[in-house]
């Protein structure tokens, strides 16, 4: 205690004697305080009699924390003692002796002394404290008044939630007081002129009023008073740190609150968007997530929507727009009359700028006219940065999710082989924090086990260019009726050449498509037929219904008919979705057991392939049994396909087949990571054998006959050793046994193909009525 006074060059006494004797006098006046009080005072000060003299040592009241709380209760009533903040202290010191709890929380450090920082420095606020300190001596003294501001601002980290807040410390000087040792001598009129011309400057009045000829003694009441319109921004400031602010529902609907009580205006709602190329996406609105008055129930706007409004006046202007009353105004609005249904009347709008570049906008709007003043506009411009900073962070976020769902669909590295990538990362920065070179070291896996498989569907090419030509005669008796309609009407003989011509181009598609017919019809109709339509249609009604039949049918994007192609793109598109959601949740459950790297294609069909070996774990633990393992699911996952076509057959507009084949190889080869393509792929001239074959299986013809290898309803497995025929048949015996398959597998032998020479196969049928395989396949429906 004495170290804390002895920092001021006044005398400091902690002294209680102004509270008795305040507590005495309201003691005897039943209008201020109970008879009764007085004994109990003096029952406190008889059994604490240092209560009476000044205090040297806190811990004498430290010791007496029910009589402190009896003589203090007066000052600070039990009703608000877990509510408010506030504190009794020694006159001028920083360390209380009589707290609130919530001061305690916020204020103290666990010694018992205020830990805030303040909007001053140290040397500041000492000179401020002992100026407040001359200033009651000249009152007293010196017959001088002079009230100083003193607007310190007290920052503490809420411990709670670790933020900052911000307070004033409202004084009460009412229990202090001010003496002097000697009598001070009355000034002249020049030391009084002299005084306060240097009132602030406490170092040169002290020789004209030395401070040790005074004692300022009893105790200062603080109140700590949370400075709201500073809190408020402050908050704004720490929420729109998270992006969830922005982006929730419920954090932009705090944020609306704070935003509440900043303008005074209990029904103010807000929206907020951001320019996204050429879109304005809506972020968050106040009334609902999905909806914003300038937006109704779309989640954007594009550019040309909102250009010549009043938003594309605010973002090329870079001004805050005020409407003081939507039903007077004349500058146009996206959805103007349906905002003023909803009840808004009065709106500001903000653009959002973050180094120069627009990134969004922002809006207050009210449900009563003229609402909005120039302060609100001039606080709106204060918000502007947090809120482009906000939006410019929330826009980074959202790419940086769009890019991580691009790399997990197209380029993300494998789970199974991520450890080896972190390796080579955390090499190659450590070399270029050391100055080294920085070339990233190669990623190359030796001795791993390649798996194949695919799943094609069968007569993918032919059924498309079938479903092409029914499009393109289709577009063809469109384009004729119209033209007929009209040569009926108008016997010009050049309706009848386009017609003819339509015909020949009808009989040459019925024979088959060819190269280029399809742009050979298209702008064919396009430039000779379509060209003419509004000429056409003044003929009569008969022709304009027939013009409207054409294009209701033809789709504007492609320019020619779309609907057997579509039935056919779906169908595959459906069939595809079946059979990649069947084959990742097979290889999920096979993954569980064995980490390996997988790789999965979709194209008319799809195919995988499958990488396993000790150099792809990171602790080298491998067993062969696992690739056994592997061959036999590979065998038992293209049954489960083929069941899953069938069972998908009644559903598809364009009733399609699957064939199934699978690779064995049981040479281990090595794989490289192609940086440049960002895919693994086979190293060196001897394991590029293995992609040859691989590329070029689906065209695969058994030796002697021309039939083609892969057949609907059946699993080829191609080998080249006796030993991979061997554990290819003990797999395929067991599958018949176990219900899988539903005949003897054929021994084929292929033909060469370039570059491939040797290759041989067994062949089977799937039992697609399976049981077992209906259990273990249709798990995955629905």
């Amino acid at each position: 205690m004495d170290k804390i006074l002895k920092q001021y060059p006044f005398t400091i006494q902690l002294s209680l004697q102004p509270l008795i004797r305040h507590l005495r006098q309201m003691a005897k006046s039943p209008s201020q305080g109970a008879p009764a009080l007085a004994v109990d005072l003096e029952g406190i000060l008889k059994r604490v009699p240092e209560l009476n003299q000044p205090i040297a040592d806190l811990k004498v009241l430290e010791s007496r924390t029910v009589e402190m709380n009896q003589l203090l209760s007066t000052m600070f009533p039990p009703v608000f003692w877990d509510t408010e903040s506030f504190a009794s202290m020694a006159p001028f010191s920083m360390r209380p002796f009589f707290f609130s709890p919530t001061f305690r929380r916020l204020f103290l450090s666990p010694e018992g002394v205020i830990r805030t920082r303040r909007n001053l420095d140290q040397a500041k606020f000492n000179q401020g404290r002992v100026v407040r300190a001359y200033l009651f001596i000249l009152n007293k003294f010196y017959n001088i008044q002079q009230h100083m501001d003193f607007p310190v601002v007290h920052i503490v980290s809420d411990p709670e939630t670790g933020l900052d807040r911000h307070y004033q410390f409202h004084l009460d000087f009412r229990f202090m007081e001010v003496s002097a040792i000697k009598k001070p001598p009355e000034p002249s009129p020049e030391e009084r002129q002299f005084i306060l011309d240097n009132i602030a400057q406490p170092q040169v009045l002290k020789d004209l009023i030395p401070p040790d000829n005074f004692i300022l003694s009893g105790f200062t009441v603080v109140q700590a008073v949370e400075v709201t319109h500073n809190q408020v921004v402050s908050a704004l400031e720490r929420e729109l740190i998270d992006q969830d602010s922005i982006v929730t529902g419920t954090g932009f609907l705090r944020l609306q609150e704070r935003l509440r009580t900043l303008f005074g205006k209990a029904d103010l709602l807000a929206g907020i968007s951001a320019l996204q190329h050429d879109r304005l996406l809506l972020m968050n609105a106040g009334c609902c997530a999905d909806h914003n008055c300038f937006f109704g129930d779309s989640r954007e706007l594009s550019l040309n929507e909102i250009r010549g409004t009043l938003f594309d006046e605010a973002q090329k202007s870079e001004a805050i727009i005020s409407i003081p009353d939507l039903p007077n105004e004349t500058r146009p609005l996206p959805r103007l009359d349906e905002i003023i249904a909803e009840g808004i009347r009065s709106v500001l709008i903000a653009p959002l700028h973050y180094q120069g570049r627009l990134v969004g906008t922002f809006t207050l709007n009210s449900s009563r006219p003229h609402d909005f003043t120039v302060m609100d506009v001039f606080q709106l411009t204060q918000l502007q940065p947090l809120f482009s900073l906000a939006i410019k962070n929330a826009l980074d976020e959202m790419d940086h999710k769009v890019q991580a769902i691009i790399k997990e669909k197209c380029t993300a590295i494998h789970p199974a082989v991520e450890w080896r990538f972190r390796q080579v990362a955390h090499d190659y920065l450590m070399r270029r924090q050391a100055g080294r070179q920085v070339d990233i070291e190669p990623i190359v896996f030796k001795n791993v086990y390649p798996v194949y498989g695919a799943t094609d569907v069968r007569g993918s090419t032919d059924e498309r260019n079938r479903a092409i030509q029914e499009d393109l005669r289709e577009h063809l008796r469109l384009a004729r009726e119209v033209v007929a309609r009209a040569a009926e009407i108008s016997p010009l003989p050049i309706l009848d050449e386009l017609i003819a011509r339509i015909n020949r181009l009808d009989r040459r598609l019925s024979i088959g498509l060819g190269t280029g017919d399809e742009y050979m019809v298209v702008s064919f109709l396009s430039k000779d037929v379509e060209s003419i339509f509004d000429d056409l249609e003044n003929l009569g009604p008969d022709v304009s219904q027939a013009v409207v039949a054409y294009r209701a049918k033809v789709d504007h994007t492609l320019g020619t008919v779309y609907q057997s192609r579509r039935k056919f793109e779906a169908s595959v598109s459906k069939l595809n979705d079946r059979l990649a959601a069947y084959l990742d949740w097979e290889e999920g459950n096979l993954q569980s057991s064995f980490p390996h790297y997988f790789e999965r294609h979709r194209t008319d069909g799809v195919d995988y392939t499958i990488y396993l070996g000790a150099s792809l774990m990171e602790d080298g633990r491998f067993n062969r049994l696992y690739l056994k393992n592997l061959r036999l699911w590979q065998i038992m996952v293209a049954c489960g396909l083929a069941w899953h076509t069938e069972q998908l057959k009644q559903e598809l507009e364009f009733p399609l087949d699957t064939a199934h084949l699978i690779l064995v190889q049981d040479s281990p080869l090595s794989i490289r990571f192609r940086y440049d393509e960002r895919r693994f792929d086979v190293d060196g001239a001897y394991d590029i054998r293995h992609e040859i074959v691989r590329s070029r299986l689906d065209k695969a013809v058994v030796k002697g006959s021309g039939e083609r290898l892969t057949q609907p309803g059946r699993v080829a497995i191609v080998y080249s050793q006796p030993t991979e025929m061997l554990e290819t048949r003990r797999h395929l015996e067991y599958l018949r046994s176990e219900g899988f398959l539903n005949d003897e597998a054929e021994r084929l032998e292929l033909e060469e193909m370039p570059g491939v020479q040797g290759l041989r196969a067994l062949r089977v049928g799937i039992d697609l009525q399976s049981k077992i395989l209906s259990r273990r396949a249709g798990t995955i429906i629905n």
